[in-house]
């Protein structure tokens, strides 16, 4: 079975579509949302990168969402007893 990386769509595209003299913009945004690999390259992305690109989500994108997720499960935990890390 191939590596969802193997089945993105970025793996085959033409690479003006990531080097522009500008900011990569609606291209590169199209071409992810397109990909089939779009959810595992996105998890990617929130786990490991704080640069450029990925999934389709700029840094401030990712960074967002990261912050996003550490609130609900702040929230979540709130009011439970905690254990005893002995």
């Amino acid at each position: 079975m191939a590596d969802w990386r193997q089945l993105g769509l970025c793996a085959t595209a033409d690479p003006e579509v990531f080097f522009t003299s500008g900011p990569p913009g609606a291209a590169l945004e199209n071409l992810c949302r397109s990909c089939p690999s779009l959810i595992p390259c996105t998890f990617d992305a929130l786990k490991r990168s704080d640069s450029g690109y990925q999934a389709g989500l700029k840094v401030v994108d990712r960074q967002a969402i990261r912050r996003w997720d550490r609130r609900q499960r702040n929230l979540e935990t709130a009011g439970r007893p905690r254990k005893d890390k002995r």
